[in-house]
């Protein structure tokens, strides 16, 4: 867990909702470095969100260069996420 990611989330995220929510669940799971491993099921749990919400929400933040996900590990879709910390950082 980095605490110093949880807080650039909540401090310069530039907005709210399910995309807000699921980059703090990684946050909240992340290294130093930014880099977590997470399964959808896990995220949506997490977030109380549906898996087609974290889906499109994941989508949206790769879309606009928040986070770049690396490779899916396996059948159940682990996702390996890399945070975009200097993008994090800027805003």
């Amino acid at each position: 867990m980095s605490d110093r990611l949880i807080c650039h989330v909540w401090k310069s995220f530039p907005t709210g909702g399910p995309c807000r929510t699921v980059m703090m669940a990684i946050a909240e799971s992340a290294s130093e470095q930014g880099n977590s491993a997470r399964h959808i099921r896990d995220l949506a749990a997490v977030c109380q969100l549906s898996q087609s919400t974290v889906f499109v929400a994941l989508k949206a933040l790769r879309k606009e260069r928040w986070i770049i996900t690396d490779r899916v590990l396996g059948q159940g879709g682990t996702l390996i996420f890399q945070i975009n910390t200097s993008k994090l950082a800027r805003n």
